[in-house]
């Protein structure tokens, strides 16, 4: 399977925020994240840091304002 891991970067550390996401869509100034359960994560003032397809891991970081 194509699942995927989301992280998000906080002072220089990886925190988990999902496991297995199956699908991503931008919103407004962030993502909606959907897992493979059909659990929906909402992230808000992110943008993608980076994306690892071969370990399966999303990166986020977020937007100074």
């Amino acid at each position: 399977m194509c699942e995927s891991d989301a992280y998000i970067k906080v002072d220089g550390k990886e925190e988990l925020l999902a496991k297995e996401i199956v699908t991503l869509m931008p919103k407004g100034d962030g993502y909606i994240l959907i897992d493979l359960s059909g659990n929906k994560y909402e992230l808000n003032d992110v943008v993608i840091d980076h994306i690892n397809f071969v370990a399966h891991k999303i990166f986020f970081k977020k937007i100074k304002r």
